[in-house]
C-alpha cells in the first residue's frame, strides 16, 4: 500500500502511521465539507470552483502554486477560510491530480 486517504481525525492518523508505511493524504470530501463552513452560502460555489482548480494540476508543484494563489485571493474576504487552506495544504496535496476511488456501496 502506498497512499491511505482518510478524514483528519487523529486517531485515525495515528492508527494509519503505526500499521502502514504509506503517505497520508487527507480525504478531499471531508476537507470540502470543512471547508465550506468558512464562507457563505452565497459563496460556497466560488469557493468549490477556486478549490477544485488546485486539485485539477497535473504535478503536485504546479497543485501547491494554484493552492498558494487560492489563499492570498481568499484572505482578505475570508481569512478564516485562507488559514484552514494553509494549514492544510500538505495533507492534501501529496501529489498531482486527484486520486479517485470507485465507491464501494
Amino acid at each position: 500500500m502506498k497512499l491511505v486517504i482518510s478524514d483528519s481525525h487523529l486517531g485515525i492518523r495515528a492508527a494509519i502511521s503505526k500499521i502502514f508505511t504509506a503517505t497520508w493524504q487527507r480525504c478531499r470530501v471531508h476537507f470540502m465539507r470543512n471547508a465550506l463552513a468558512y464562507s457563505g452560502k452565497g459563496q460556497r460555489e466560488v469557493v468549490l470552483a477556486l478549490i477544485r482548480t488546485a486539485f485539477a494540476q497535473d504535478t503536485a508543484s504546479a497543485a501547491r502554486e494554484q493552492w498558494a494563489a487560492i489563499v492570498e485571493q481568499l484572505r482578505a474576504k475570508l481569512p478564516k477560510l485562507a488559514a484552514m487552506l494553509e494549514d492544510a495544504r500538505n495533507a492534501l496535496i501529496t501529489t498531482g491530480r486527484s486520486v479517485h476511488l470507485p465507491r464501494s456501496d
